[in-house]
């Protein structure tokens, strides 16, 4: 089988672009990773935010129950006059 210099060409033409589209598809992919490490990094501070801010509900809650209940003796030892 005679190979002629035409398909030798287009063969190797072949092989460029294949290399352009390997090279391309690397760059994307490590900017497609760094792109990932920070939005983990932003999911991460959001996630502490929000428990941070869930915390502090939960403490204003149990604040204010405590207070509520506080309230709720004096008003009772008030209206029996204990």
């Amino acid at each position: 089988m005679d190979v002629t210099p035409d398909q030798i060409e287009k063969v190797f033409g072949s092989l460029a672009r294949i290399e352009e589209k390997v090279d391309s598809t690397k760059l994307w992919m490590a900017k497609h990773v760094e792109d990932d490490k920070k939005m983990a990094a932003d999911i991460s501070l959001i996630n502490l935010r929000l428990a941070r801010q869930r915390g502090f509900f939960a403490a204003f809650t149990s604040v204010g129950s405590v207070v509520g209940g506080g309230i709720a003796i004096l008003v009772e030892r008030l209206l029996n006059g204990h």
